[in-house]
């Protein structure tokens, strides 16, 4: 198990980390090694007699930093028994791998506000309705923001959006 217990740092002043669990999803990383690979299919093995429960594989990726060889890619794979993420898959809305420019992020999360609110007419909705209409378009950036600051002028934008609409 030791091949676990690393810590990677990311980038400068981030906490080290060495795996990541939100609501129902884990993150684990660990380095693009055969026995760390090996380790963490085997600790899902252990994770599945101990408490009845199955991770579904066919959901579950991989990322490989760019810095790894296509055959070893390939090895690590075929060891846990998942597919590797080619492009920038998305996660609770965002992209995994974000780069200095949020701006695919940002009009990503507009869109999806404004698709929201495509589908409904303001004029059908109760007032129980446009408060719960509202709310939902609030949450909607809420992950985004614990992950990035956003800018007051895309928050400014997104108020705009929901302004207009009601």
């Amino acid at each position: 198990m030791w091949a676990l217990s690393q810590v990677f740092l990311f980038r400068e002043r981030l906490p080290q980390i060495s795996h990541h669990l939100f609501a129902d999803d884990t993150l684990i990383f660990c380095q693009a090694s055969t026995e760390a690979t090996s380790c963490i299919r085997d600790t899902l093995c252990l994770f599945k007699k101990a408490l009845g429960l199955k991770v579904n594989m066919q959901k579950s990726v991989m990322v490989v930093s760019r810095n790894v060889d296509e055959e070893r890619k390939w090895e690590l794979a075929q060891i846990i028994r998942v597919v590797e993420v080619l492009k920038h898959e998305k996660y609770l809305g965002l992209p995994t791998i974000a780069g200095r420019s949020k701006r695919e992020l940002l009009e990503s999360l507009k869109d999806l506000i404004w698709s929201k609110l495509h589908n409904w007419s303001s004029k059908k909705l109760s007032q129980a309705g446009a408060v719960l209409l509202k709310i939902v378009l609030q949450r909607i950036p809420t992950y985004a923001m614990s992950c990035f600051r956003l800018p007051d002028s895309f928050l400014h934008d997104l108020e705009s959006i929901m302004v207009d609409f009601f």
